[in-house]
């Protein structure tokens, strides 16, 4: 039998345990806890830092792939920039960046040095509601901010709830953010990640023109400061659910970023508290580094590979860091176990206007793209910032006398717009007549409104209308009038505006291949003679009118618009007043010489002869009015609850705004359906553009 002495264990274990003490973590506050790292890691690279220094900063892809590796600006620092007494930005991304998630294992000796490389390139986040998912986030994301300089971390933010990132774009702009998405919208979260993936690859391609094979080889041969970029997408589950066919997009560029982020610095987080199906197995099977909070058994293994984090239920903040998840077998070995940092509210306000104030005090400046679905302007806000924004425009050199620019609103996608809006440019150099549809009547008034406040500044407004409410949206030096039918003369004011001009330009047109006779020239000067028009007497101009003016209506190309302005023009002397007007008796008229005027015609489905008893004849002579008003600097506005019946006006029309409308309404125009619309925004469609045809932007609300 063997004796064992058990009289000096209660001893021992008494000495254990004060020794142990030294090395338990206190509880982990975010902000001193990242003070403990930053001095730390400030005291381990001081040797290697040297004041006062330079960072060039690169301009953008374009200009790299282009060849230009001239600096954007240099940033030049005579000491370190200081967080109160603790160093800040001294950290490179060349090689990774770390995340700080606590002290390993929870043993206050060992900091967090999980980080963002070439090996670990993508993380997922998981947890059971109440785990502490958003205050784990929150301290991720200040952790980067705070060791990382914005030239050295580029950080894209989106959040399918909307409420968790949206903090970092209301109060304080944190110079390392670029874009926040805060949106259910599946086409914004899209466009950020399609944006991002464009430029990506472009720095690929960058790289690979300077002999360069990753970001960190990039930085050594010219000496420029790419940053390392950050995608992190809060309730990611929520994102693919709202997607509906957009996921597979999505997917797609997930997988995009798994394949050329490893050498481009580029990196997704994705963080999310319902493992659900609508998270497609391709999203997770390209992350390396796994992250999860307390969560049921299930979760945990899909997240982890084993049920580590099910021993974490009820233990907030504690979370199990993996990264053999994805090589199968044993992962429970590889469960490095963490207290996440604790982060109040309070402080991150502080803290965050802190680095706001660092980043102007070094001149780093960067433009801030924040969505926000819930900011939603009044209609007075957007003709405030129609008419703000025309004013930088004008300076610019962007809206001339040829060229007016429409602004819409804030766009559903990420733009490289100057403003940050959603514009259609009208140059009348094409058919570019806009349709406007919506069920609700009082959403068709916002839009009118948006489209006069941009039209008015260039063009005369007409306003043909078979609704009186309508009229109230035009501005007051308007034409309105209310006709019920195309029959009535109100309507037909309408037509004879458009085919007063379309019949002078026809007349010069036909003039201008005449060939001069002396008949011709004899009867045209004794009409002049007779009309007390000597002025014109031997004037090729007015004399080839003239002839052309009399044999107009033998001109059977030309009938309906002869037809339309016969009654109007029943001599010559008074046509011939309005070259006089525009000083083009010498000369042959130019496109200038028009004015630019725009027909808004509504409610197009309650006219009598359009939508309503509808006549083939009547439809057919506003289509042809509408594929040749451009010719005249004239441009039609539809509007309508509807466009049934009126399909064949839509070769007259390049834009189309949709406002809540069903499928059936895309079809008339040939429109793809975009899907579930969020009840915020319309779609722009363009029929002839490039690449993505629908555009969604945010309407104007009635102020209540």
């Amino acid at each position: 039998m063997i004796d064992v002495d058990f009289s000096n264990l209660t001893s021992f274990i008494d000495v254990y345990n004060r020794e142990m003490e030294h090395f338990k973590p206190e509880p982990v506050f975010c902000f001193p806890y990242l003070k403990r790292v930053l001095n730390e890691q400030y005291k381990k690279l001081e040797p290697t830092l040297k004041f006062p220094m330079e960072i060039k900063l690169p301009k953008d892809e374009k200009d790299l792939l282009a060849g230009d590796f001239e600096p954007k600006q240099v940033i030049r620092l005579e000491k370190p920039v200081l967080w109160e007494d603790t160093p800040i930005w001294f950290e490179s991304t060349m090689e990774q960046a770390y995340l700080r998630f606590g002290y390993k294992n929870l043993d206050a000796r060992y900091i967090s040095d999980v980080a963002l490389s070439m090996e670990c390139i993508h993380g997922f986040l998981g947890g059971s509601s109440g785990h502490g998912k958003s205050v784990t986030m929150n301290a991720m994301i200040c952790g980067l901010c705070m060791e990382y300089a914005p030239w050295e971390l580029e950080i894209h933010l989106s959040d399918a709830k909307i409420v968790e990132f949206k903090k970092y774009g209301v109060n304080h702009r944190i110079p390392h953010i670029s874009t926040i998405a805060a949106t259910s919208d599946s086409d914004f979260v899209v466009s950020v990640l399609q944006s991002a993936f464009d430029k990506m690859q472009m720095r690929n391609k960058i790289f690979g023109s300077v002999g360069a094979s990753n970001l960190k080889s990039f930085r050594k041969k010219t000496g420029l400061a790419l940053p390392r970029v950050v995608i992190i997408m809060d309730e990611v589950e929520s994102t693919f659910k709202f997607a509906g066919k957009k996921a597979g997009k999505i997917a797609d560029l997930i997988d995009g970023y798994a394949r050329l982020g490893r050498s481009a610095g580029y990196h997704i987080i994705m963080a999310t508290q319902n493992l659900t199906a609508d998270i497609p197995s391709s999203a997770m099977g390209q992350v390396k580094l796994r992250m999860c909070l307390g969560a049921i058994e299930s979760v945990s293994e899909k997240v982890l590979g084993n049920k580590g984090a099910a021993e974490n239920m009820g233990r907030i903040g504690r979370m199990i860091v993996n990264t053999d998840a994805l090589n199968g077998g044993n992962t429970f070995k590889s469960n490095i176990k963490f207290q996440t940092p604790f982060l109040t509210d309070d402080n991150f306000e502080v803290e965050m206007q802190m680095l706001e104030e660092k980043g102007k005090e070094v001149g780093y400046v960067k433009n801030l793209s924040f969505y926000d679905e819930e900011d939603i302007k009044t209609i007075e806000e957007t003709c405030k910032v129609i008419s703000d924004t025309q004013q930088k425009m004008k300076a610019r050199g962007e809206m001339t006398s040829n060229v007016c620019p429409v602004i819409l609103g804030a766009p559903a996608f990420v733009t490289t717009d100057t403003d940050e809006l959603l514009k259609i440019y009208l140059d009348n150099e094409d058919v570019e007549n806009i349709a406007v549809t919506s069920p609700t009547a009082s959403k068709i008034g916002v839009l009118l409104k948006t489209l006069s406040e941009n039209l008015k500044a260039q063009y005369k407004i007409y306003n043909v209308t078979s609704k009186a409410d309508y009229l109230k949206m035009f501005p007051n030096n308007s034409m309105n009038k209310e006709a019920k039918s195309v029959f009535t003369n109100n309507f037909s004011l309408a037509s004879y505006t458009v085919n007063q001009s379309l019949f002078m330009d026809a007349v010069d047109t036909l003039s201008q291949s005449l060939s001069l006779t002396s008949a011709i020239t004899k009867e045209a000067n004794d009409y002049f003679k007779k009309n007390s028009l000597t002025s014109f007497i031997d004037n090729k101009y007015m004399i080839r009118r003239y002839h052309v003016f009399s044999e107009f209506k033998n001109y059977t190309d030309y009938k309906e618009i002869y037809e339309s302005v016969a009654q109007y023009f029943k001599d010559f002397a008074y046509f011939s007043k309005l070259h006089v007007i525009v000083h083009a008796t010498q000369r042959w008229l130019e496109k200038k010489d028009f004015s630019k005027k725009v027909i808004f015609i509504g409610d197009v489905n309650k006219i009598v002869g359009l939508g309503r008893d509808s006549k083939t004849r009547e439809i057919d002579k506003l289509k042809k009015l509408m594929q040749d008003c451009y010719k005249v600097n004239i441009l039609f506005v539809l509007y309508g609850t509807t466009f049934t019946d009126l399909q064949s006006l839509a070769s007259g029309i390049r834009y189309v705004i949709f406002d809540s409308v069903d499928s059936r309404e895309y079809n008339k125009f040939k429109a793809e359906d975009p899907g579930e619309v969020n009840a915020v925004l319309c779609t722009l469609y363009d029929s002839i553009a490039d690449g993505e045809k629908m555009k969604k932007f945010k309407r104007s609300k009635i102020k209540s």
